[in-house]
């Protein structure tokens, strides 16, 4: 089968290995001109790993991924809200989760591509969908014909606009900076995956291989904010002075342009990730908050499952449907539950946050079990 994949994302390039391997001819197309060392870091739970060992049992995801055995959440004073321990036997479905900054894991896996299969600077303006083929249109003035397209160009998917153009972004109320640093300009290294919440603030720290630590800071926000926009590393490690140590020394040992600021947005859940022979996979389908760490992880389970099913039916249509009931309810339920954590975070009053603090505490394992997630 000839398939045309739109976006050389971690989703787009993970399809178009698995499709390679079960034989298709397959083009990504990536609007970029060129493909560059971008991104901050990313959590590969045990799924995502798990994925990625079917993909390929000797891909080197540990070359580029710090392990981590735990991760705290905390108050802004320090103080253990939760305490969840990967080695231990309760946590036994999670216990392979590695940090991976972005651009390492992008490298691992273009690296698996055949030859000459990634175009750059392909920019898709329009898709031609009919019943027995799809073409896709590039303001180059290339048109690809395809028996399959998949549109892995994430959540600001031109692709998508065109044929679900009902489709919706939501705002989650709060904004985030990323940055990844060299340990070495701190006093202490960082060993342990932790995430500080205060009120209507967080700020993540996780430590990655190489020596670096890759942090995050979200604040409650208006959308597209210029005040948040303009905000420097000095300026805000003073929105979080309140914070324990070491949140405000990471931020004054980043540089400017190692700091990158998004609204945090995702996509309400669409009726549909196909139409005729166009299947929508990663952000483009189901964009979530970052909550869960399961963005990355939800684009690789579609890219394995899509070439599965293609692989199981000899008929495009069956195959498509397979797609669909094997994705949509689970990717559905992560959108949800990551923006009710983002809830929780961020919206909880100041008067309330020591009983929401207490409550996380106090709460049974079978209740902050994601086995259902990792499995």
């Amino acid at each position: 089968m000839k398939i045309g994949i739109i976006g050389a994302g971690i989703g787009g390039l993970t399809a178009a290995i698995a499709l390679q391997q079960n034989g298709h001819d397959v083009y990504i197309f990536e609007q970029a001109d060129e493909i560059k060392a971008v991104g901050a870091g990313l959590v590969l739970a045990a799924n995502a790993i798990n994925a990625l060992s079917l993909l390929n049992p000797d891909l080197p995801v540990e070359s580029i991924g710090q392990w981590i055995g735990g991760a705290y959440i905390l108050d802004q004073n320090g103080k253990v809200i939760l305490d969840a321990d990967f080695e231990s036997a309760e946590s036994v479905e999670g216990n392979q989760n590695f940090a991976v900054h972005r651009a390492d894991l992008h490298r691992l896996l273009r690296d698996q591509l055949k030859p000459d299969s990634l175009f750059l600077n392909e920019n898709c303006i329009e898709v031609q969908a009919k019943d027995h083929e799809i073409t896709a249109l590039f303001a180059s003035g290339l048109a690809q014909t395809c028996d399959l397209l998949v549109a892995a160009d994430g959540i600001h998917s031109s692709t998508r606009k065109q044929f679900w153009p009902n489709s919706v972004y939501r705002y989650a109320g709060y904004t985030c900076w990323r940055g990844v640093i060299d340990q070495n300009r701190l006093k202490k290294p960082i060993t342990r995956f932790s995430e500080s919440w205060g009120k209507g603030k967080r700020f993540g720290l996780v430590p990655l291989v190489n020596n670096r630590l890759y942090w995050f800071a979200c604040l409650n926000a208006k959308q597209n904010d210029p005040e948040m926009a303009a905000l420097t590393p000095e300026k805000l490690s003073l929105r979080f002075h309140d914070f324990h140590t070491p949140v405000s020394e990471v931020l004054r040992a980043t540089h400017a342009v190692e700091m990158h600021w998004t609204d945090i947005r995702d996509l309400k859940p669409l009726q549909s990730l196909t139409h005729k022979r166009l299947v929508l996979l990663g952000d483009a389908a189901h964009a979530t908050t970052p909550n869960l760490g399961q963005g990355a992880g939800m684009a690789i389970e579609d890219a394995l499952v899509l070439a599965k099913v293609l692989y199981d039916h000899a008929q495009l249509d069956p195959a498509l449907q397979a797609y669909v009931r094997k994705r949509q309810l689970r990717v559905n339920k992560v959108v949800q539950m990551s923006r009710q954590i983002g809830a929780i975070a961020h919206k909880t009053p100041g008067w309330l946050l020591p009983l929401r603090n207490a409550l996380l505490r106090l709460a049974p394992p079978s209740q902050k079990s994601l086995g259902w997630l990792y499995s």
